[in-house]
């Protein structure tokens, strides 16, 4: 690397100046501060790459992931668009939207015969009654 340098004149005086490149002198060039994002910050679900969810651990982070308002009004959006004749039809086929065929044979609403409860998922059956109206 070459030893450069630079001869500067302002109004305090003159100087020599070193140049460095910007990553040895661990200097942010965008001026943004190092922080952990807080939950609101991190991005919204990309819905068509998530669903229908394929594992229960899916389920469970759906669930987390859901906490975060933004993610939780654009499902409640998502499932809205679902056209049905019947509530009852409709919440089927959210279910349906949701879980892959494999998973639902896997879960039920009361986790009868060692089976998923879907009714501990409050934040998803909440995201579920909102769409009905």
């Amino acid at each position: 690397m070459e030893n450069k340098s630079k001869k500067i004149v302002g109004a305090s005086g003159s100087g020599t100046v070193r140049r460095q490149p910007l990553a040895t002198l661990n200097i942010n060039p965008y001026n943004t501060r190092n922080r952990a994002k807080s939950p609101k910050e991190e991005k919204m679900i990309n819905w068509k790459d998530s669903l229908p969810l394929i594992t229960i651990n899916e389920i469970t982070e759906l669930e987390e992931k859901l906490k975060i308002k933004k993610n939780k009004e654009s499902l409640i959006a998502l499932l809205k668009n679902i056209y049905a004749t019947s509530d009852r039809e409709k919440i089927r086929l959210c279910y349906k939207r949701l879980l892959s065929q494999e998973l639902s044979s896997k879960c039920s609403w009361a986790g009868q015969k060692n089976n998923f409860a879907i009714r501990g998922c409050l934040i998803l059956v909440e995201c579920i009654k909102h769409s009905l109206n």
